[in-house]
Formats: C-alpha cells, sequence, structure tokens
C-alpha cells in the first residue's frame, strides 16, 4: 500500500466513515504524516501512538446569562416566586474556535425594569448592588429580549452556532420561563436548550452538584466582583467553562438541558419558593392543618402508591393533592405533602400512618406546621439538662421521671440514631474491631475507680459509614478510602445488616491509627460513592 509518504502535498485518505457516524465531530488529525479524513476503529488499534482524531466543540459560541430577579426575606416577603421579576440581564459571549483556543469575545449588561413590584426592598438592593435609579431608566423585559435577540442575530448572519450556558437551571427554567408566561412573553427555541454548568461540571469532574463557589474552589479559581451582581457572576461561570474546556471538555449537544415550552414552574411541586417561607409549595398553605408533610419515601413511589398507603382517607378535591417533591438534580427527595378533606382525616393520617411501611421503608408523617423529629429532641435534651440542673432534689427527680417517660413515648430521631451507632460499636467491639482501643478504655477505668478517664468526645481509631448503597462490599469500601490505611485484620470492614438480614447501609471501618480515622471523617465524608454520597462519622472511645 503506498501511503505517498514522499510526496511533498499528501493526499487525504477517505476511510469511508464520515465524522458524523462516530459520537464525534472529530477533527481530521493525521496518521505517520498523512492527513485523515472520517473516523475508524482501524487508526486506533493500527496507529496507536500517533496524532489521532480529536473530539471538538459542536457550537462555535457559547453564552453565558446569569439573571438577577427582585426578591425580599422573611415571612412577611412582599416577593414570591409567581411575582418575581428579572432586573439584571448580563451575558458574556465565549468563542469556542478562536485561533488560539476558546476566549472571551465580549461582555454585555442590561437593567431591566420590573412592572409589578416596581419598587425594589432594601433586601435585594443589598444583596444585588443595584439601584432603584438602575431599574427605573431601563427597559422592561421584552425590550431587553428583543435587543438580545437582534444582537444574537450577528453571529446567525455569520453561519455560527451558539448555545447558552448558565449555573444551574433556575435562571431559564423558572425566572425567565415563568416571568415570560405571566407577562405573554413568547421565548425564542434557544431559550429551552441550554448548557448547566452544574450539571457538565459534575459529570466531568466526577463530582456531585456543586454552587458557583465551590466550582471555583474545585478548580482552583478565586471568586472575582460581587457575589449576586449578574456581570460578576456571569463571568465567573465564563472562567469555570474556560478551565473545563482547558482541561479536556467539549460542549456537546448531548448534554444540553432541555424542556416544553408548555412547562409552568408554578406547577411544578419541586420547585422551592425562597422568597419568604420555604420547604413547600405556597399553593399549600391554603389549609395548613389539612397538610401532612411525609418523609422516608422509596424513590421508586409513585402518587398512586402514596394514595394506597392513606386508604381509606379522604384527600382533597384538588387537582394535586399529593405533590412528591425533586431534589436539585431532579431526582425524588423521599419527600412530599398530601392535603386530606378536612382537618380530623389529616390528624388520623398522622397518628395511624406515622412509621408504617411502604414497599420496604417506614414513613414519617407529621404536620405540616411541626418541626421534624430532630429538632423536637433537641429541645426535649435541653429540658431535661434544664430540669436536671435545679437545686430541689425532690422536683429534680420529678422532672427527670417524667422526662423519661416523654423521652420513652417520644424518642426523636438524633437520639435514635444515637442509640443506633452505640449498639452498632458494641457490636463492632464483638467482632473484634477496635480492640485496643476498648482494652485501653477498660484498663483506663480499672485504673482509676471511682473517676472518668476517659473523653467522651475523643474519637477511636473506627469511624462509621452510613448510606452505603446495598450492594456495596467490602473491596468498594477499602477502594472508597484509598489511599488511607486500614487496620491490617481482616475485620478491618464491617457491613452491618438489618433485622431481615438484609444490608442495612450502616459499616464501621478500623484504621491504622487515629489520625487516619480523622482525615477520613474530615475529608470523605458525604463524598459519593457511585451515585450516593456516603456519611463519614468519627466514633467515640
Amino acid at each position: 500500500m503506498d501511503l505517498g509518504l514522499s510526496s511533498p502535498v499528501p493526499e487525504p485518505i477517505a476511510l469511508g466513515y464520515s465524522p458524523q457516524s462516530a459520537p464525534g465531530p472529530w477533527a481530521a488529525g493525521s496518521v505517520m504524516g498523512q492527513n485523515v479524513v472520517g473516523n475508524s476503529p482501524l487508526i486506533s488499534k493500527s496507529w496507536a501512538n500517533e496524532t489521532l482524531l480529536q473530539p471538538v466543540h459542536e457550537f462555535d459560541i457559547v453564552v453565558v446569562v446569569d439573571f438577577e430577579a427582585t426578591c425580599d426575606e422573611g415571612a412577611s416577603s412582599k416577593i414570591s416566586q409567581q411575582t418575581q421579576e428579572i432586573i439584571e440581564f448580563p451575558w458574556v459571549v465565549i468563542d469556542l474556535k478562536g485561533p488560539e483556543g476558546a476566549v472571551i469575545l465580549d461582555m454585555q449588561q442590561r437593567y431591566v425594569r420590573p412592572t409589578v413590584n416596581k419598587q425594589l426592598t432594601s433586601f435585594c438592593e443589598g444583596l444585588t448592588g443595584i439601584k432603584q435609579a438602575d431599574v427605573d431608566k431601563a427597559s422592561p423585559l421584552e425590550v431587553v429580549l428583543s435587543e438580545f435577540q437582534r444582537y444574537l442575530t450577528h453571529f446567525s448572519s455569520q453561519r455560527k452556532t451558539y448555545a447558552l450556558l448558565t449555573d444551574g437551571e433556575w435562571d431559564i427554567k423558572v425566572m425567565l420561563q415563568g416571568e415570560a408566561l405571566r407577562k405573554g412573553i413568547q421565548l425564542p427555541d434557544y431559550f429551552r436548550r441550554f448548557f448547566d454548568l452544574r450539571n457538565i461540571f459534575s459529570k466531568f469532574r466526577g463530582m456531585q452538584r456543586l454552587n458557583l463557589k465551590r466550582m471555583l474552589t474545585a478548580s482552583k479559581l478565586e471568586f472575582k466582583g460581587k457575589h449576586h451582581c449578574g456581570i460578576d457572576d456571569a463571568k465567573n461561570i465564563s472562567y469555570i467553562a474556560l478551565k473545563l474546556i482547558e482541561d479536556g471538555y467539549r460542549f456537546r449537544k448531548g448534554d444540553l438541558s432541555r424542556f416544553e415550552a408548555t412547562y409552568d414552574p408554578s406547577k411544578d411541586p419541586s420547585i422551592v419558593d425562597y422568597n419568604g417561607s420555604r420547604g413547600a409549595p405556597s399553593s399549600l398553605f391554603q389549609h395548613p392543618d389539612r397538610i401532612v408533610r411525609i418523609r422516608g419515601l422509596p424513590w421508586k413511589a409513585t402518587v398512586q402508591d402514596v394514595e394506597r398507603f392513606f386508604t381509606p382517607l379522604p384527600l382533597a378535591q384538588s387537582t394535586n393533592p399529593i405533590q412528591l417533591t425533586k431534589d436539585t438534580l431532579g431526582r425524588p427527595s423521599g419527600c412530599g405533602y398530601v392535603e386530606f378533606g378536612n382537618k380530623e382525616a389529616a390528624q388520623w393520617a398522622i397518628k395511624t400512618c406515622h412509621k408504617r411501611y411502604l414497599m420496604n421503608r417506614y414513613i414519617e408523617v407529621f404536620p405540616l406546621t411541626e418541626k421534624p423529629e430532630k429538632s423536637q429532641s433537641c429541645e426535649q435534651k435541653k429540658e431535661n439538662t434544664k430540669s436536671s440542673g435545679e437545686t430541689d432534689t425532690s422536683d429534680q427527680t420529678s422532672n427527670n421521671q417524667q422526662n423519661t417517660s416523654i423521652q420513652g413515648k417520644h424518642v426523636g430521631g438524633l437520639e435514635k440514631k444515637r442509640r443506633n451507632f452505640e449498639e452498632l460499636a458494641k457490636i463492632a467491639a464483638c467482632n473484634g474491631l477496635g480492640k485496643e482501643n476498648v482494652d485501653k478504655k477498660s484498663n483506663a477505668r480499672n485504673a482509676n475507680t471511682g473517676k472518668e478517664t476517659m473523653d467522651k468526645k475523643a474519637t477511636s481509631s473506627m469511624v462509621r459509614l452510613r448510606g452505603l448503597p446495598w450492594t456495596a462490599t467490602q473491596d468498594d469500601i477499602i477502594k472508597f478510602f484509598e489511599p488511607l490505611s486500614l487496620a491490617k485484620h481482616p475485620r478491618a470492614v464491617h457491613l452491618m445488616k438489618n433485622k431481615r438480614g438484609r444490608p442495612s447501609g450502616l459499616a464501621v471501618v478500623e484504621f491504622a491509627n487515629v489520625s487516619e480515622a480523622k482525615q477520613a471523617a474530615k475529608e470523605y465524608h458525604k463524598k459519593y460513592m457511585g451515585k450516593r454520597y456516603i456519611e463519614v462519622h468519627p466514633m467515640s472511645c
């Protein structure tokens, strides 16, 4: 086969594959000095050490947008998700295919005049740095959108393709889409397909979703400017994008986030209104005494499953009496809200359905206005401590007895976790874990009779894990903690099982020394194993 190596102008080799046939697109590279067109598995097998086809961006331009909107804080907030309006519309243009690589091409900033809540709150001015005079002389949203459209037409006339980039989905999918629906503004299609920086960053880096400042820290960059100033946020988003490109990321159509033109964020139960009250959709507060909160749902649970769970109690005759919430990734959060037909049904649900099993998980049911059990147990603990400090011994005894009975009937989630982990530590000790620490503690107590010699807060060489996947093995846990050193015996990793003999998601791990255990609890807490983050807690001696 004559490759034409002696030819001064080599002809391209047609491999029989179009660039579109591969996951590409791919830029033509060279093989043994010969130009290459297309893509073929033959290249990587025959000339593995040569310069091969390189992936390229599927867009010419990326336009970074980061909106700021009217906002307020406190229970008496004047602004809600239904009345929030965009007041700053900045954008930063990144040329992905510049002669010297990706560079920032242009920056623009426009203020927007609100038409519903025309007066900015003091909280809004302090948070965003936008003054009332800035928005008073600005144009309304529809005018700014038209100006933005004319700006992008400049790239279209040059036959350059572009896509939007934002820090999360909130700015476009909630703020802009919601306001456009309320004001009857028709948005162009490019607003409904955009790059979510948090999404592509987590996938490319193999990390959990981070906010803007944490993405900067992970990229070894520092925030420049004022946070919550739209143009400054857009600049910092651009810096992260350029760092991703430098490390090999390419903007591909498959990474675009999309939503339908009919999507209405005000009807999405997963959207939390961050103005004023948080936690539940604002539409649920019409009859708060009929609402219950549910927690601990299996991820695959549906509205129909929840409805069967509360049968035969009557639900409210509304469009969505059962609303299941989602997390920031759009996945089921395991929580939700249920509206019943009357107050008595809600009270009966709390009384009879609390901690009943749905599938293989027990469900917590409590009133909408009630704090979670964790907070209640903390308050009870404070009351018990206060009661135990009284000078009158008779009152102290009665108070302690009363508090003990209360705790016996209403043990909070935090107290239960503490007891579970104490039991777990005992089981671990019986299985040979942390034997040296147990022996040291026993010897110290024997040598110092009537005196506590061990600091209860001192950590041992063991840590406890929570949230493990059911399929997790000892090898998975050892790999999870690399390069830390575990204890040199076969029981260094002990996986716990529940009463049914199934994996409980709990484990005890013993390290070579206390410093390794402290490092594990500090650096590996909430680090991901597969799709689940693992809680790593130190264990007391």
